[in-house]
């Protein structure tokens, strides 16, 4: 029964690849054209781990849009992860009842720095296989990719340049009036600024009062303290 069982996955495993593989996609097409080509195809990985992708046959799977990116002058980077659960293939009442691996869902070209392109990746159907005969896991699924434009990827995504640009401007932004702030704080402080620790919650110069927050409590291991007016520093929270 063994036997059958393995034979019967080892038939199931070329069944799989018996679909023109993903290697054998045109590199010249355009990247919208290879992202959709790799829809829709029956993929069969056997379990070996990859640190980037997962498992070693996501990365070949990919490889056309890996190789069309190197052309653009790129490097296809993984944008977004995700756990996917796998049904057992064969239900035979004993052994594992699920598997799970952590696969990407979002891959991006990036050149120089800027997402030119990329595209999304769910699976379909997953399932899995444990063979005894052969000491592995197979996972079987049908893949579902789409096309996403630079544009989109640029707004969508935090790394993106646009979005590291505008990070960047803001915290310029918050670091300059962080400093106006702290010189207000320190030469007309009022009752309710808020400092780097806490409160003001009294002014009687050169000394002010401060409630200590958590952190502040934590740090200085009292609810509030009379400091120098001279000593307060801006929240860190960004002044408006």
């Amino acid at each position: 029964m063994k036997n059958a069982i393995a034979w019967a996955a080892a038939v199931a495993f070329v069944s799989g690849c018996a679909i023109p593989p993903a290697s054998a996609i045109d590199r010249n097409l355009s990247p919208e054209r290879i992202v959709q080509s790799l829809n829709g195809r029956a993929l069969t990985a056997r379990g070996d781990g990859d640190a980037v992708y997962g498992i070693a046959p996501i990365k070949e799977f990919l490889q056309p849009a890996i190789t069309r990116c190197a052309a653009d002058g790129g490097a296809l980077v993984v944008l977004a992860r995700a756990e996917v659960r796998f049904a057992p293939k064969v239900q035979t009442g004993t052994g594992p009842q699920r598997a799970a691996l952590h696969l990407p869902t979002k891959v991006g070209c990036r050149v120089n720095g800027t997402l030119a392109w990329g595209g999304t990746l769910g699976y379909d159907k997953p399932m899995f296989f444990v063979s005894s005969w052969a000491q592995s896991t197979y996972y079987y699924a049908t893949t579902a990719t789409a096309f996403v434009p630079a544009a989109q990827l640029e707004w969508t995504e935090s790394n993106s340049s646009a979005n590291l640009e505008a990070t960047r401007a803001r915290n310029e932004e918050c670091t300059a009036l962080r400093q106006v702030m702290t010189e207000r704080l320190r030469s007309r402080p009022e009752v309710g600024m808020n400092v780097g620790s806490g409160v003001v919650i009294d002014v009687r110069l050169p000394l002010v009062l401060v409630q200590y927050n958590a952190l502040g409590r934590q740090l200085k291991g009292r609810e509030e303290e009379w400091v120098p007016a001279t000593s307060l520093v801006a929240g860190y929270e960004c002044p408006r």
